[in-house]
């Protein structure tokens, strides 16, 4: 919204009430897009899977992004048609997270993964503001943009490299391990510590496998 309130005050020479109501436009157009795509963004999740979902996601955001940031004209017909993609695809990148943790957090941690996810992507909105500040300042409006988008496409990468195990009807090699070695004592404690506590952590691997199929599917 800076870039476009500078552009309409320097360029078209639009005063500060001006120069807002375009600032506000274009966000609108890129809020709605998103508000609209969220059932679509959750009937894709749904065919192609959480994790395939969010890599989709983040190349999209990542040609979107890209290429607004590259414009000349943020206020063009063309940066409103790309605003709408990266409204459509940063909602793509959220509901396919949310479905992420959703389904794949063992059932006893998804409130704490949950709460790590948000803080995470805190975090990344204050890198973002930092990072995205300085570009914006040292190389040119649209810098920071590409600074998104770059963002998106590590993301993007780093989901590619979990699509083979989103595939499988049972958990990754290093979710079974998680699940083999669980401290089980908690668990053997409604026992009163007694009887052969050994095949606990092999009942909490079948319910988890299960409950990944049954995603899955």
């Amino acid at each position: 919204s800076l870039w476009v309130n500078q552009h309409a005050v320097a360029v078209d020479g639009a005063d500060a009430a001006q120069a807002t109501g375009a600032a506000g436009m274009v966000t609108g157009v890129i809020q709605l897009a998103a508000l609209l795509a969220a059932p679509l963004a959750g009937n894709f999740t749904d065919r192609l899977g959480d994790v395939r979902m969010l890599v989709c996601s983040g190349v999209m955001a990542f040609m979107s992004y890209g290429m607004l940031g590259l414009l000349s004209n943020p206020i063009s017909s063309s940066a409103l048609i790309i605003g709408m993609w990266v409204g459509v695809s940063e909602m793509g990148v959220v509901v396919s997270s949310q479905a992420l943790i959703s389904r794949r957090a063992p059932a006893g941690s998804r409130g704490t993964l949950g709460g790590l996810m948000t803080v995470a992507g805190s975090s990344g909105i204050l890198f973002v503001g930092k990072v995205g500040g300085w570009a914006y300042d040292a190389i040119g409006p649209g810098a920071s943009l590409v600074v998104v988008a770059l963002l998106n496409l590590t993301l993007a990468v780093l989901g590619a490299s979990f699509v083979p195990y989103s595939t499988t009807s049972t958990p990754s090699a290093a979710a079974a391990s998680f699940f083999a070695h669980r401290d089980t004592d908690e668990d053997c404690g409604h026992n009163g510590g007694g009887g052969d506590c050994a095949s606990v952590p092999m009942v909490m691997y079948d319910s988890v496998a299960a409950e990944a199929k049954h995603g899955i599917e």
